[in-house]
């Protein structure tokens, strides 16, 4: 008898609107807009929630590279709720003349690159190795919001002995020179030397050399050392 109740039940309920997909919020998108994460997850409305599965939807979602993770729940009766955690913008790499993104994970968006950068963010304008960007991606995450803002521009500018060396241009009009193995330590430093600075001599603008060792020069040069 158990098994005949459960039977009808489960047949009813398969017949009943409340088996299929009524609605799909997403939440947590700036670049995917709502319809590019419905249409990734598999979840269409009217389609059956019987075989709904979070983890097959998170999965599906994990191949966008925008997202970098995502939760999924279903919200009684027929609802189910996506929220999308995308990667972290941290720079824009000018190709072309366009600006692409560059994400957590040295990720390039170019089918999101625009004519002009979407907010203020360096821009990477020399960059003859494409397999640093991961590692120039690494470093920026790991430095604080507050530093990445003070940058305007990165290069890379390779030498012999700092084959990784970078140039960057703060939006003060410093000029900075370090390594991107050195980045994530050294420049947290950065805005404490640039208000110094700034404060003792308003008008000067030199440059500094943050590698295992130090200094700064009064006269700011942007050519190869």
């Amino acid at each position: 008898m158990a098994l005949f109740f459960l039977s009808i039940s489960t047949f009813l309920f398969v017949r009943s609107p409340y088996s299929k997909v009524h609605a799909v919020h997403v939440t947590g998108t700036r670049f995917l807009s709502s319809e590019e994460v419905i249409r990734q997850s598999g979840l269409v409305p009217g389609h059956t929630l019987i075989f709904f599965s979070p983890d097959r939807v998170r999965e599906r979602l994990a191949r966008l590279p925008e997202v970098k993770e995502a939760a999924v729940a279903w919200r009684w009766p027929n609802e189910v709720e996506i929220a999308v955690t995308e990667r972290t913008v941290l720079a824009y790499v000018v190709q072309d003349g366009r600006h692409v993104p560059l994400l957590e994970g040295g990720v390039l968006l170019p089918s999101r690159a625009g004519e002009g950068p979407y907010e203020d963010l360096p821009l990477v304008t020399r960059w003859e190795d494409p397999r640093r960007l991961p590692q120039l991606a690494a470093g920026l995450a790991r430095l604080p919001q507050a530093v990445r803002e003070r940058l305007s521009e990165i290069q890379l500018v390779p030498t012999a002995a700092y084959p990784d060396r970078v140039r960057l241009f703060t939006r003060e009009g410093f000029v900075v020179y370090t390594s991107l193995a050195h980045m994530a330590d050294k420049l947290t430093v950065l805005p404490r030397l640039l208000d110094d600075r700034l404060r003792e001599n308003p008008q000067e603008r030199g440059t500094f050399y943050l590698f295992d060792a130090m200094w700064y020069e009064g006269t700011a040069s942007t050519a190869d050392e």
